[in-house]
């Protein structure tokens, strides 16, 4: 995974190879810990113990992570976050930063998310980075419809609203 040393806009990642095997992951620092863990507790100890290579594993062994949408991490890698920026059409900044919280809770299962985890989405979907921080706030406050919000309890994490979703599904594209 990434060291401290790290830019704070690059999308935490690791790869793994050991013999024939090879794993390579990146997205939400949350994916990438599930990964590792995945590698950790089931794969490696399953390659030591002279068990089958991951490549005969099943797809239930060696997929986790159900999205809220319920698919799966592989099934939801379908549409990547400048596919889906593009098909949504955000305007505003506000907008672009719903619009990446959205994706990344329905097609990556990461409800939750930092302002540094969506600068990282915005990098993936090559749009242009004009203050996320301010954008999440407008997207929190009531008279902008609370998109965003603060997730209690847990200093900078933010989520995407019901009304939220429901502005992503119904009103974007414009005009649609």
């Amino acid at each position: 995974m990434s060291d401290s040393n790290s830019n704070a806009n690059t999308t935490p990642s690791m790869s793994v190879q050991w013999g024939g095997f090879s794993f390579s992951l990146s997205g939400p620092a949350d994916l990438v810990r599930e990964g590792f863990d995945l590698l950790r507790s089931e794969i490696f100890p399953s390659l030591l113990a002279g068990g089958p290579p991951p490549s005969e594993m099943s797809a239930a062994d060696t997929t986790r992570g159900t999205a809220a949408n319920g698919t799966t991490s592989a099934e939801s890698e379908e549409i990547s976050p400048a596919q889906f920026v593009e098909e949504k059409q955000p305007k505003t900044e506000m907008e672009k930063a719903t619009v990446l919280a959205y994706f990344a809770k329905k097609h990556r299962g990461v409800a939750e998310f930092t302002v540094d985890e969506l600068e990282a989405l915005y990098n993936d979907a090559h749009v242009p980075i004009r203050g996320v921080k301010n954008a999440i706030g407008n997207a929190s406050k009531k008279a902008n419809g609370g998109l965003l919000k603060a997730v209690a309890g847990k200093r900078g994490a933010y989520q995407v609203t019901a009304a939220g979703e429901s502005y992503i599904k119904t009103k974007l594209p414009h005009g649609k």
